[in-house]
């Protein structure tokens, strides 16, 4: 499926990577991509229009509802890949490596690592990453006004190193910064 640049780009922060690269390789049949199309280019127009983050945020979170029913499920993960996923759910707030990811899985690192490529088409560190921002998001949406929450204080808890990448990455997620989310 050809996309423009704003559709691509629309595609890549509504989409996981394994849905991704179901549409970029074509497994949808002839009604599917002909309905993906109109989705999508509908979606890219009104989001080139709309400044408004929860319009934004609505269409992002309709697409990807509408991927979860329409583009072929990934198999499902190995033992090995879900008790490392549910290692970095749990201690996402702790200071953890890729061998502390491994020890979970009962891998070796290179294996947990072949085996998050293999299956999830990430990086144990990647998908720790995307935790974290996860959290952070939803804190942030979370705290009520003038209960001191802080996105510097959010972000020391979810171990964010370094705030201005980790804001651009944020934003091209969610359509808003870190700040806006917690003005909302």
């Amino acid at each position: 499926m050809r996309a423009s640049e704003a559709t691509r780009s629309t595609l890549e922060r509504a989409l996981t990577p394994t849905q991704l690269r179901a549409v970029d390789e074509g497994l949808l049949d002839t009604e599917q991509r002909a309905s993906w199309s109109i989705l999508l280019e509908h979606t890219t127009r009104i989001l080139e229009s709309s400044a408004s983050p929860a319009v934004t945020e609505a269409l992002l979170s309709a697409i990807r509802v509408a991927a979860d029913e329409a583009l072929p499920s990934p198999a499902a993960p190995s033992a090995h890949v879900r008790l490392a996923v549910e290692f970095i759910e749990r201690r996402a707030d702790d200071d953890i490596s890729v061998e502390d990811i491994a020890t979970a899985a009962a891998l070796s690192v290179r294996g947990v690592q072949s085996a998050f490529r293999r299956e999830l088409d990430s990086t144990p560190l990647r998908v720790l990453a995307e935790v974290r921002m996860a959290r952070v998001h939803r804190d942030l949406a979370e705290a009520a006004p003038g209960d001191g929450t802080s996105v510097a204080s959010v972000m020391t808890r979810w171990r964010v190193g370094h705030q201005g990448r980790f804001a651009h990455a944020y934003s091209a997620r969610y359509g808003e910064f870190p700040r806006d989310t917690l003005a909302s």
